[in-house]
């Protein structure tokens, strides 16, 4: 927080001047909320007025967690890269990558917590290794253990609503994807919907047992179409009316 606002209110966007005699491109290059937006780049602190109070919540605990353990979970939800000052570089920072950063994760076993704040305690605050467990707001059967061992055959995003791959697990595993958890996603395996769970406290998950599998996570939410159809009976509503207005 103390590093965007000295950019922001500091370095470009300051009271006493107009003309902050900086090249306005830096703006973008320094990656801003919401200006990665332009290049197509992802960030986890875009501003979002649709934000979940459970992410806002996990945000914060982030922040205030050691830096130590904000790098395993930075890497758990997918966050390649990071802004840190540098006084030396034209923008004033400089990009620290965080290694093993990926969207989907491969984790054996799960385990069932059903306190909410008990789940953001031990990711921020544990040494439980977050690459081996996965921490469940609801219970799952004891069978779904098994290894990490999946090879990633076919891997296709075709919208931000839309995921597919195709995967070889040997074992059995639980498939982590570090997309914000939202009612109204469905996970289709071999073409037949799975249950999916809330897992880590903000992202989605699904067990696949050994074989090969066709995955999909698709965002279809029940208020859409309810609305979508609103709409449609609104407009015939509206033409019905009209028609018998002008006849009359």
């Amino acid at each position: 927080e103390e590093l965007e606002h000295d950019l922001k209110f500091d370095t470009f966007f300051r009271f006493d001047t107009f003309d902050s005699g900086v090249d306005w491109n830096l703006v973008r290059d320094t990656g801003l909320p919401n200006t990665s937006i332009l290049d197509r780049i992802p960030t986890a602190n875009n501003f979002d007025p649709l934000q979940p109070s459970y992410v806002v919540n996990w945000m914060d605990r982030l922040a205030a967690t050691t830096t130590e353990r904000q790098g395993d979970i930075l890497e758990l939800m997918n966050v390649g890269w990071i802004v840190v000052p540098d006084p030396n570089s034209m923008s004033g920072i400089t990009l620290r990558e965080i290694e093993g950063a990926d969207r989907i994760h491969f984790i054996p076993e799960a385990m069932y917590v059903p306190d909410e704040s008990e789940i953001v305690d031990l990711v921020m605050e544990s040494d439980i290794q977050l690459s081996k467990i996965l921490l469940l707001s609801e219970p799952a059967p004891e069978s779904f253990r098994g290894s990490s061992r999946v090879d990633v055959l076919e891997k296709e995003v075709k919208t931000s609503g839309e995921q597919r791959m195709v995967v070889l697990v040997q074992d059995g595993s639980w498939l982590l994807v570090s997309d914000t958890w939202y009612p109204g996603w469905k996970a289709i395996v071999d073409g037949e919907e799975v249950q999916m769970y809330r897992a880590d406290s903000i992202f989605r998950a699904i067990w696949l047992p050994s074989g090969e599998h066709s995955v999909e996570f698709i965002y279809q939410p029940s208020l859409f179409y309810a609305g979508a159809l609103l709409s449609v009976l609104t407009w015939i509503l509206a033409l019905t009316l009209l028609v018998r207005w002008r006849s009359n």
